[in-house]
């Protein structure tokens, strides 16, 4: 059995994996082919027939064995070549998107800062908002302090470049372990009002004397949401 037997190219998207197990097996007897993955002629049939989903140590087998693609084995069609992997990395960022939620309202804790996924943004769209890919995060937004501008369950994109307040921007900031997003303000003694949107908020004035306290994580700069 070899990956000339079968055409990857060809879009089998409409066919289940046990067809494509099949058509993997060829002329082959079920009893030969069971044998050389290390399965019974039972376990291969159901596979075949669709009775049974089979496990992902059985498909890594059947891709060595047969030379076949995984993409095509799992999907119906060939995985993306490495030229077009390449490109797509030209083309998209992939940015991490951290498992910590920013509260727009009383608080948010840290749970963890490590990032639990990454999300793709286009590398010129983030080159014309002045924003450099290894240097942005997103978030979630949780509370509606921040409403109508940020809701619950806003995606927050951050940059963490931008650490010095501008006046009426949008920033995640931290206190005690609390994870906020808001509207900073820089005083004229230096001190720093921290805003909500939403007027039924109280504006919260911290005194240039408890800034240490007040850690700048980075300026907001686009919202995405669930409609």
């Amino acid at each position: 059995m070899n990956k000339g037997s079968v055409d990857f190219d060809k879009d089998d998207t409409q066919t289940g994996v046990g067809e494509r197990i099949r058509r993997l097996r060829g002329r082959q007897s079920r009893d030969q082919f069971a044998s050389l993955l290390g399965v019974s002629r039972n376990t291969l049939m159901r596979y075949e027939q669709g009775e049974r989903q089979p496990d992902a140590d059985f498909l890594a087998r059947l891709c060595r064995l047969c030379g076949a693609d995984p993409g095509w084995l799992l999907l119906g069609r060939e995985a993306a070549s490495t030229a077009e992997r390449s490109g797509l990395r030209e083309e998209f960022a992939l940015v991490p998107l951290y498992g910590v939620e920013v509260s727009a309202g009383f608080g948010a804790t840290i749970d963890q800062e490590q990032p639990i996924s990454r999300l793709a943004y286009r590398r010129d769209w983030l080159t014309e908002m002045g924003l450099q890919p290894e240097r942005v995060v997103t978030v979630q937004a949780r509370g509606d302090s921040m409403e109508p501008t940020i809701g619950d369950g806003d995606l927050l994109l951050v940059d963490t470049r931008q650490r010095q307040l501008v006046n009426d921007a949008i920033y995640v900031i931290r206190q005690d372990q609390l994870l906020y997003v808001k509207r900073l303000q820089r005083l004229y003694d230096g001190a720093v009002r921290i805003n909500s949107d939403n007027p039924a908020y109280a504006a919260e004035v911290v005194p240039k004397k408890d800034l240490a306290f007040l850690e700048v994580i980075g300026r907001v700069v686009w919202c995405g949401r669930r409609l």
